[in-house]
């Protein structure tokens, strides 16, 4: 009896350890297909990293949910809190150590990391403002959020009301509170082609985050299930700049607008704007994108590099800020 019940025992421990090595075996193999997958959505993804981590269905549905105030959160409870400390090489005893704390690049490939480089390599003399149309929440691929970080003024243009009152959250610690020196402005309205209201599509898909005017046919939203229109405020570039006096010579333009945004820097160049930076996603734009080089090209800029789904452009005359 007893050397029956250790031969069912023998045979139990057995089944255990081929169940087992089965199970380890399907998980390193799941594992390997996962991490081969995603490797190749980096490979094929013409996008940021952003772009390239929500092709995953399970990832876009922790960063839509982590967008809502939980990424904002994360930093300023992480990367925020480490800095370094850097000491004085004398021993004046009005010398006091200095603290030099980390960042991460939030716009969508490293746009802005790059042009910041080649701002602190130029003698530069615009006037430190991003004009960011399109903000969406004002940190996730935003072009505009580390700037402000750094201290610059900012006009960030959003139409759909979710989204400005996050880029209100995102941004609002880091702005000074004396106007003299930065100045932060929320304009809760779309850039279009006149004054007045209209209807706007709404998704709720932060892998696509495409947004648009109703009167655009945009191939992005089809077969996004959440979808809604809302009445928005709709202003020209006119207006815009008017209202809230932008200088002819400022630092950045960003322009994410999902199928008129060649319309947009057209309407800026013609009414004399010469920003030193223009980042700008050709997505769904009527007008072919070797046409808009040639067109900023005849008006002083020279095409950078392509970054993701934007390209750079940099006005070639440096001339001193109005």
């Amino acid at each position: 009896m007893v050397r029956l019940l250790y031969r069912y025992v023998g045979y139990f421990v057995v089944a255990f350890l081929v169940t087992e090595l089965i199970l380890f075996n399907f998980a390193v193999f799941y594992g390997y297909f996962m991490i081969k997958g995603a490797l190749n959505a980096f490979r094929n993804t013409d996008g940021g990293i952003l772009d390239k981590l929500s092709s995953s269905q399970s990832i876009r549905s922790l960063l839509e949910a982590a967008k809502d105030g939980g990424i904002s959160k994360v930093l300023e409870e992480t990367v925020e809190r480490v800095f370094l400390i850097s000491y004085p090489h004398n021993n004046d005893e009005n010398s006091y150590p200095t603290l030099t704390f980390l960042g991460i690049d939030m716009s969508n490939a490293g746009e802005i990391g790059f042009i910041y480089r080649r701002i602190q390599s130029n003698n530069f003399r615009f006037t430190r403002l991003v004009v960011d149309i399109g903000a969406n929440d004002g940190l996730i691929s935003s072009n505009s959020f580390n700037l402000i970080q750094l201290g610059w003024s900012a006009i960030l243009v959003e139409p759909v009301p979710s989204q400005m009152e996050l880029a209100k959250i995102n941004t609002y610690r880091f702005v000074d509170r004396n106007p003299s020196y930065q100045n932060i402005t929320y304009v809760q309205a779309a850039i279009g082609p006149k004054d007045g209201n209209t209807d706007f599509i709404v998704t709720d898909d932060l892998g696509t985050m495409q947004n648009h005017f109703a009167f655009q046919h945009n191939h992005a939203d089809i077969g996004v299930r959440n979808k809604m229109t809302i009445p928005v405020k709709s202003i020209t570039v006119k207006t815009l700049v008017t209202q809230y006096h932008v200088p002819k010579h400022f630092g950045i333009l960003s322009i994410d607008a999902e199928g008129i945004g060649d319309s947009i820097v057209h309407q800026f160049i013609r009414l004399g704007y010469r920003p030193a930076y223009i980042i700008y996603e050709a997505l769904h734009n009527k007008e072919p994108i070797q046409y808009t080089i040639g067109y900023l090209k005849k008006n002083g800029y020279t095409a950078l590099t392509k970054r993701g789904w934007n390209y750079i452009f940099e006005y070639k005359f440096q001339k001193g800020s109005n």
